[in-house]
């Protein structure tokens, strides 16, 4: 797969810097949970190396001290989940644990998540990701203008992934987006 400057790097870059933003804004948003769990914060069953933070650090050191052609093989051994389709089921479901009661959302997000993700993707988020999530969430009380606000937040957020994914070819394969006219009227739409 070949994207960017049609180079593995930028192939590289375009795709695994997409899974360090979302990893960090992950962990910005499980960072003041009541939970030590690797499961929540570092959406593995085992301590990552670090943070996302120490992880973008080295990303930038990396690339200020190596060539362009060093720099893809950085970045894909990263200790960070490198599947964005992880990172943001796992940030809906911490949504949805904070605004609804868990059998609400469990059997929703089950559902969801095995229809999206591969199997071994899915169970990680269904059978150790939700349960987590559940015991750092289930004393937090929020009142209505709280809830308002994070669904607030949430859709602004919600709609940015979804107008990005319109675009990633990955997702959608509408062939007719991908030219200069399709992109530049999208760029002028964009939210």
């Amino acid at each position: 797969m070949w994207h960017g400057s049609h180079t593995y790097v930028g192939f590289a870059f375009d795709n695994r810097l997409m899974s360090v933003l979302a990893y960090l804004s992950h962990q910005i948003s499980v960072q003041y949970l009541p939970t030590n769990s690797s499961v929540v914060h570092d959406l593995s069953t085992t301590p990552r190396n670090g943070t996302s933070i120490s992880v973008t650090n080295d990303l930038l050191l990396n690339m200020s001290k190596s060539t362009p052609v060093q720099w893809a093989e950085f970045v894909d051994h990263m200790d960070i989940e490198l599947n964005y389709y992880n990172i943001f089921a796992a940030q809906l479901i911490t949504v949805g644990s904070l605004l609804a009661p868990f059998w609400l959302i469990k059997p929703f997000f089950s559902w969801l998540v095995n229809l999206a993700l591969p199997p071994k993707d899915a169970q990680f988020i269904t059978q150790d990701y939700m349960p987590a999530i559940h015991d750092a969430t289930h004393k937090i009380f929020l009142d209505l203008d709280e809830r308002k606000l994070i669904v607030r937040q949430f859709i602004g957020m919600f709609m940015k992934i979804l107008w990005a994914f319109t675009f990633q070819e990955h997702v959608v394969n509408l062939w007719p987006l991908y030219n200069p006219v399709a992109l530049s009227i999208a760029a002028f739409f964009m939210p």
